[in-house]
């Protein structure tokens, strides 16, 4: 069920503003994600501004669209930043899958899978990864208990920002050589 809120409006007087994931999208969140990716960044950058790792080709962001809080938020008519999420249930592999199985040992029932975030690096700042957490519980609240994502442990500007807006660190596992925390949000 899909529910739309105060900030599903356009954007007036440059208060962002979020929308859903639209296949259309899948190029320039492509775009972002390269700039983002680990592999990308110097040891500074990723210190300073956090980072994803491993990459999303446009065919992966498109299948995004049908997460149960796939959101676009917006500055005007500008897309600005993007939260891809997946429901459980698909043929997810890796850490995505690797996440879920360890929320399912912590008792982290009926929950989907969050992330990654990615916020244009002119806009970080500017609350937009509270805007684009508030609107993913009101569109899921109720169909869900959790959202589960998981974090590279070096990427501690994600973990902060996760953590200040009530994210739940839990246990850790590793991936070709990288540790990841699984992070949970309670939707109740």
């Amino acid at each position: 069920m899909i529910r739309k809120s105060a900030t599903s409006m356009l954007s007036v007087n440059n208060v962002p503003t979020v929308r859903r994931l639209r296949e259309s999208d899948a190029p320039w969140v492509a775009r972002l994600y390269a700039q983002n990716s680990r592999e990308n960044l110097t040891s500074a950058e990723r210190q300073s501004s956090g980072f994803v790792q491993g990459a999303l080709s446009e065919n992966d962001i498109s299948k995004r669209v049908v997460g149960p809080a796939s959101l676009v938020a917006m500055l005007g008519s500008d897309p600005v930043g993007v939260m891809l999420t997946a429901m459980p249930t698909r043929s997810l592999t890796g850490p995505p899958r690797l996440a879920l199985n360890l929320a399912l040992k912590e008792g982290i029932t009926d929950a989907f899978l969050y992330g990654p975030v990615l916020i244009s690096q002119e806009e970080r700042g500017r609350g937009l990864l509270r805007l684009l957490t508030q609107e993913l519980v009101l569109r899921t609240r109720g169909d869900f208990r959790f959202a589960v994502g998981f974090i590279d442990e070096e990427n501690r500007v994600s973990q902060l920002a996760h953590e200040a807006l009530g994210w739940v660190t839990g246990d850790s596992f590793d991936w070709r050589g990288h540790s990841f925390h699984l992070i949970s949000l309670p939707l109740s």
